[in-house]
């Protein structure tokens, strides 16, 4: 019960916003998930432990670039670990 007020009032006080097209809801809405591309980048790697590396998606687009940021630094948005595995499943 507590639980569920607690959300109810930091939603209410820090809504979410797309980090894409800025629409409240979700850190990432179904629209521009699904613009994510998956990549097929392969590229040989010259280290003796690691022969091959592989891409799920491409760095240099804005927003995969932003979604790992924001994921991986400092506020941790933790909720879009769900994503970034879809992501990384599909590829």
């Amino acid at each position: 019960m507590w639980k569920r007020i607690k959300n109810f009032l930091i939603n209410l006080l820090f809504p979410k916003y797309c980090l894409g097209c800025q629409r409240e809801g979700d850190y990432l809405c179904e629209d521009c998930q699904a613009t994510l591309e998956i990549s097929s980048i392969h590229q040989k790697a010259d280290l003796e432990e690691l022969s091959d590396l592989y891409f799920a998606a491409d760095y240099q687009k804005p927003l995969i670039q932003n979604v790992i940021q924001q994921f991986k630094y400092e506020p941790f948005i933790k909720e879009l670990a769900k994503s970034l595995s879809s992501l990384i499943i599909e590829h």
